[in-house]
């Protein structure tokens, strides 16, 4: 069967803000076995980390290509390395090296609990870290993402008092930190020219990516590897439009207006429902087209 080519954005498509699917974990396996039955190919396109993208891949139960960072690295398959599409946006582990050394020197020692960890969205969840007060005066903990392989990502948490202690996001703990990641980004000068600060106070959250990549930016791999298959792409915002006409652009029902028009400008589907829900009614959608 030559099914067709079904790509999904992650944030506030396939999940919400908490990192989790909208509907039971049962009915995404379903959709996506069902849509895999019948010829489809089922993957990701999102700027998270790869080792993030695989295990939302896994829980889901898609077996297609994954692409990470932005469009700056493909999986085709489970098992085979990742194929970097813009070479220098693996420097990026350098910044994410000095900033590290940055946020430990002996003056910021006790003012900052870093983490370094593979999975870093876990513990951003809300509750999902123990409050420390009192046992360590430090108030703002920096979240490190250990695994990304073309781009350097943290969450800033303020350790807040509302009714009991919690960690919450901050914007300004975040700036702070910020200016931290600058004054390691300028140690490298020829890096930090080409890149991108996307700064998100919603998630607490600051991705640094190469000022080059753009979901966009692995059509020409997709469209190769798609052969004959019709390829869709499935997002809420401008960011997940691929910008070729021979990828047919869908959105979920919370997706941004403009995002909407595009999608039916181009032939594409708009979902009445959000997120979750949303997307298995796309994917269902294009199954019986």
């Amino acid at each position: 069967m030559n099914g067709p080519l079904i790509l999904f954005d992650v944030d506030e498509t396939l999940v919400d803000t908490g990192y989790e699917f909208t509907v039971p974990h049962g009915d995404v396996t379903a959709a996506i076995r069902r849509a895999e039955t019948n010829g489809a190919i089922v993957g990701l396109n999102s700027d998270s980390g790869l080792a993030t993208l695989k295990r939302y891949a896994v829980r889901a139960g898609m077996t297609g290509p994954i692409i990470a960072e932005r469009g700056a690295l493909v999986q085709e398959e489970r098992g085979v390395p990742p194929e970097v599409l813009i070479p220098e946006a693996a420097r990026f582990r350098e910044l994410r090296g000095r900033f590290l050394t940055a946020l430990m020197r002996e003056d910021r020692s006790l003012t900052y609990w870093v983490i370094l960890s593979a999975f870093v969205n876990d513990l951003a969840k809300p509750k999902a870290m123990p409050p420390l007060r009192p046992l360590i005066s430090t108030d703002i903990a920096v979240l490190v993402n250990g695994s990304r392989l073309c781009s350097c990502s943290f969450y800033v948490r303020k350790q807040t008092w509302n009714v009991e202690w919690s960690w919450a996001s901050d914007d300004v703990a975040l700036d702070a930190v910020i200016a931290i990641l600058e004054e390691a980004g300028e140690e490298i000068p020829d890096l930090w020219a080409v890149r991108d600060v996307d700064r998100n106070p919603t998630y607490g959250i600051c991705v640094v990516h190469h000022r080059d990549t753009q979901k966009s930016r692995a059509v020409d791999w997709i469209l190769e590897h798609a052969g004959a298959r019709p390829v869709y792409m499935i997002g809420n915002s401008t960011s997940d439009d691929l910008g070729d006409p021979r990828v047919i652009q869908c959105a979920v029902g919370n997706a941004k207006d403009v995002y909407k028009a595009r999608c039916l400008e181009t032939g594409g589907f708009v979902a009445e429902r959000p997120l979750t829900e949303g997307a298995i009614e796309i994917l269902e959608h294009i199954m019986r087209s």
